[in-house]
């Protein structure tokens, strides 16, 4: 075992590796063997020297001359960082992607005297007019809007259809929002009309 470890001592000398004077410095593993030697009493490992008279970064990126600390530090406020801007990013998109009723006329539930002249729906996102519809149909299912919905000119969350004079009686809103964002919702709603 000594003769394996006079060999290996001999062949890192024969390398002139910058180390070779302080082998006994460090912990080194011996080859074929489960043993490390250590030599408390050696001096320590020369540093090797970089650009600008620092030490090499183990980081691309990272500045030289940094320790251990403090390029840990380092890297963790790039880490940072990037989150930060990742989520500025996603946070300007709205939370609500989907065009929700808000509001309607007549109201949702309501009992109205007299026929309204149409059906105003207003959403919680701007609506692709092409893709939304929205029907009036009475108690036995039959359509009896002018089937002419359009979204509003000046506020694109607002979509209405045309109604002919109604009869008393129920009528139920039928209504599919397609967001301009493409997602969809759907839903309906009931009022009454008096006489």
């Amino acid at each position: 075992m000594r003769l394996k470890i006079l060999k290996w001592v001999t062949v890192m000398k024969q390398r002139e590796s910058p180390y070779a004077p302080y082998i006994g410095s460090r912990p080194f593993p011996i080859p074929n063997s489960q043993f490390t030697i250590t030599n408390y009493n050696a001096p320590p490992m020369p540093r090797q020297v970089g650009a600008h008279g620092s030490s090499p970064s183990t980081f691309p990126g990272i500045p030289c001359g940094m320790s251990g600390n403090k390029k840990h530090k380092f890297m963790k406020t790039i880490i940072l960082l990037t989150a930060i801007a990742a989520l500025s990013v996603f946070s300007t998109r709205p939370l609500q992607a989907h065009a929700f009723l808000d509001h309607s006329s007549p109201k949702v539930g309501s009992q109205i005297h007299g026929s309204p002249s149409e059906i105003r729906i207003w959403f919680t996102e701007e609506l692709e007019g092409e893709f939304t519809t929205l029907q009036v149909v009475d108690a036995s299912g039959t359509e009896v809007d002018k089937r002419d919905g359009k979204v509003d000119a000046k506020e694109k969350s607002v979509f209405s259809v045309s109604l002919p004079t109604l009869k008393p009686g129920k009528y139920k809103v039928i209504w599919k929002a397609v967001a301009v964002d493409t997602h969809v919702t759907h839903g309906n709603f009931v009022f009454e009309v008096l006489q």
